[in-house]
């Protein structure tokens, strides 16, 4: 009879809580793919399961999967499922009824959209839209629409976030006063970090081409073409969130599962490759992938892979800086300052590193401006002399708070050692 270890101390640094939220990790996984439960599984151990599959947004796939297996669960274990299923499907109408909405109000100007992550990937990728986690309606429009967008918008009521940074942001978070609707994410770029951005040349306007039609109950829909749509996942998931968000690496691995089907997706890897590499995303593209691979068995091709893996100390860096289990254990969060230190290592060619450090010292008066908030020429002049220290200052926190995390976690693995 098949037993599970518990609880266990971890290796490789990792403490005695991080290895048995990865043992647990495991075996969700398993659950979320099809596997069948243990049997000799208790309350407390079921509890434990649970608590991570809401931690990491995935309570209601889990839910769905047991309750496809007919899988018997304990009383409480049953209750905090349907709870969470019962969520997912609120999330769900609010997010239908945000997207007829948007619908109308963009449709009257004709104005096209895709709509990003939620919705198209709940309705194609999940047993039901219930199971994939949505907490706003996210779309992409093209740049010479934003004002004629923003001002459709408000006239049904909804209303743009303050965004001190506006003016050198590629997104508007807009909201309206009314609990059965989700907020808006209105998008002209695919990457908002400038930094990164720049380098890049996975544009929007070369998305429109290969978008495909979607259909949620009477509103339909542009989504991204499959190909494009796993470029976004792994930019969005490695740029946007530093890898530390395990429900957009379910996203990827359902839309890499979904093309292995007889009548699934057809996903063009080569396609992938080379839009990936032509535009200078290929190192994010392929740590998303490999982090996929490590957690989740992800079936990305080998041969993609090669072509796409970076240089072996980019590779080493990234590793440290962000490990793929830190979205399981929920430690080593990267800040503001590390944060910046990943892009700079996910930008594939060194003559673009250079470059974007450079800009981070020198941005430019439009950027002083805007950051600082003031044109008068003495404060640009002075703006533009601090600000290199100011740089300088932040990356040394950065390479300090690094290395002051890992001295404690090795500190704390020796202490852990000297008590086994």
């Amino acid at each position: 009879m098949q037993t599970e270890p518990w609880p266990i101390r971890g290796p490789c640094g990792l403490s005695n809580t991080e290895n048995n939220r990865l043992i647990f990790w495991r075996r969700l996984a398993a659950l979320l793919r099809g596997a069948p439960p243990i049997p000799t599984w208790s309350a407390s151990q079921w509890d434990a399961l649970i608590s991570l599959a809401d931690e990491l947004r995935l309570a209601p796939l889990l839910e769905h999967t047991l309750r496809a297996q007919s899988v018997h669960l304990p009383t409480e274990s049953r209750v905090r499922l349907h709870r969470a299923a019962r969520k997912g499907a609120l999330a769900r109408i609010c997010a239908e009824r945000t997207l007829a909405e948007i619908q109308v109000a963009l449709g009257q100007q004709d104005i096209r959209f895709i709509v990003l992550k939620g919705l198209a990937l709940g309705y194609t990728l999940y047993p039901t839209p219930d199971c994939r986690p949505m907490s706003d309606v996210d779309l992409v429009i093209d740049a010479a629409n934003r004002v004629r967008a923003t001002t459709a918008l408000c006239a049904e009521g909804w209303k743009g976030v303050e965004d001190d940074h506006e003016e050198i942001s590629s997104e508007l978070e807009m909201r309206k006063a009314d609990p059965g609707l989700l907020p808006i994410e209105l998008h002209w770029e695919l990457m908002h970090f400038e930094w990164f951005s720049q380098s890049a040349q996975f544009r929007t306007e070369d998305i429109w081409a290969e978008a495909g039609p979607c259909r949620c109950g009477q509103t339909a829909f542009l989504m991204l073409s499959p190909e494009d749509a796993l470029i976004y996942l792994c930019l969005h998931l490695a740029i946007h969130h530093a890898f530390e968000e395990m429900w957009l690496l379910m996203d990827l691995d359902r839309l890499i599962r979904a093309s292995n089907l007889p009548d699934g997706l057809t996903l063009d890897w080569d396609r992938v490759t080379r839009r990936a590499r032509t535009g200078q995303v290929a190192n994010a593209v392929y740590f998303t992938l490999a982090y996929a691979q490590r957690l989740l068995d992800t079936p990305a091709p080998a041969y993609v892979m090669a072509q796409l893996r970076p240089s072996w100390l980019i590779a080493w860096c990234v590793e440290r800086l962000a490990p793929p289990e830190r979205c399981i254990t929920g430690s080593r969060l990267l800040g503001p300052q590390a944060l910046r230190v990943l892009h700079f290592l996910l930008v594939d060619r060194p003559r673009d590193r250079l470059a974007g450090t450079f800009r981070a010292f020198f941005p430019g008066k439009r950027w002083l401006i805007k950051r600082y908030g003031r044109a008068d020429a003495g404060a640009i002049l002075a703006y533009g002399l601090w600000h290199p220290l100011r740089i300088t200052g932040l990356g040394l926190k950065a390479v300090w708070q690094l290395v002051a995390t890992r001295l404690k976690r090795e500190t704390t693995t020796l202490r852990g050692s000297s008590h086994a």
